[in-house]
């Protein structure tokens, strides 16, 4: 079971827990669309997706993910969403877009929302393909960076580009006689500090990889 599958089975079972919200719905015509037009579903995600409560909004969003996964041809409902009237739901596309699309279709998407004419938005593209390390849009950061004038915006290129570059960061600690390390892992950062003072201390090669091993996870 992919990962949109298990959040949705996730929202299923917490159904019975929660106050009656429209995620049944959507659920009903998720399933439904295994074996009928997933419009209903394409349509109601895209509803809670925009305009839902948080649960709502997560949910209709993953289903959007999962059924456009199978059926390429939905694809354009999920890169419309990237001129959204709502930034809200442009920031949601960021934070949402499953990294089991084609590589292609993912920097399309990311690099229209780093166009985008909300602060915010840029923010959380840039910060989203930071944490997923999708090198392939540094030359777009970079880019960016050249004629960006958001102060918001400029200090999240100034700390992601780097890290994506090389794929670590070597700081001085606050405790004397160490220095911090972190990496990315594909799922995000993670950092430690290590006893030395040498950033080319085979203790610092060694802190990265496991970093690395013991942060990173499947693609989402």
């Amino acid at each position: 079971m992919r990962w949109t599958q298990q959040v949705i089975a996730a929202h299923k079972e917490s159904l019975s827990r929660r106050r009656p919200d429209r995620r049944g719905e959507l659920i009903a015509r998720w399933e439904r669309s295994r074996t009928g037009s997933p419009e209903p579903a394409v349509n109601t995600a895209l509803e809670l997706a925009a305009d839902g409560n948080a649960n709502e909004s997560e949910l209709g969003y993953y289903v959007l993910m999962d059924l456009a996964l199978d059926m390429p041809s939905l694809r354009a409902h999920v890169s419309q969403l990237a001129h959204h009237r709502s930034a809200s739901v442009r920031r949601g596309l960021a934070f949402h877009l499953s990294r089991s699309f084609p590589a292609e279709f993912q920097n399309e998407v990311y690099a229209t929302l780093l166009r985008d004419k909300a602060a915010s938005v840029r923010v959380q593209t840039i910060t989203r393909i930071g944490m997923i390390c999708f090198k392939a849009l540094l030359p777009e950061l970079r880019t960016l960076r050249a004629t960006e004038r958001n102060s918001k915006v400029i200090q999240q290129l100034d700390y992601w580009i780097p890290l994506l570059e090389i794929g670590y960061r070597i700081v001085s600690s606050p405790t004397p006689g160490m220095l911090e390390v972190t990496a990315l892992t594909g799922n995000g950062i993670a950092s430690r500090c290590v006893e030395t003072t040498d950033p080319h201390d085979p203790q610092i090669l060694a802190a990265i990889e496991e970093l690395k091993t013991f942060h990173g996870g499947p693609n989402i």
